[in-house]
């Protein structure tokens, strides 16, 4: 039940409440039938040689990293920055890049504060897009 305002009422009664599904008429619903031997090994199959290893880490389908799709990278394989390079104390730490080319390679990253990113002379560009 909901107030003039849209908002549930705290202590009304669902309205799925003492309900129960008839099997009878729905036998599949909430996948209680197990899959059959021919259907786990299609989906065996299908799933054969797609595992995830180094080489295909987080590859874009695309061929092509956005600038978050970049940021994000870094931040699952170094880590969150906690410290500036530069010997500064802030409350927010970023990682930049070092050469401007934004590569997907880890030692082209360092740790700074956000004031010294900002001074750091590297302007991004509107619309970063990157090879792998």
């Amino acid at each position: 039940m909901r107030d003039n305002k849209g908002r549930f009422v705290k202590g009304s009664t669902p309205w799925h409440k003492g309900k129960k599904i008839d099997r009878k008429k729905h036998p599949n619903y909430g996948h209680l039938v197990p899959h059959s031997e021919e259907t786990k090994k299609k989906m065996s199959n299908i799933k054969k040689g797609k595992h995830y290893s180094v080489a295909t880490e987080f590859k874009e389908k695309t061929g092509k990293l956005s600038y978050p799709g970049l940021h994000s990278w870094i931040n699952r394989k170094l880590g969150k920055a906690t410290r500036c390079e530069n010997g500064c104390i802030a409350k927010k730490y970023c990682w930049a890049n070092k050469s401007g080319k934004y590569k997907k390679d880890a030692s082209d990253w360092h740790q700074l504060c956000n004031r010294c990113n900002l001074s750091d002379g590297i302007k991004i560009p509107k619309r970063l897009n990157t090879t792998l």
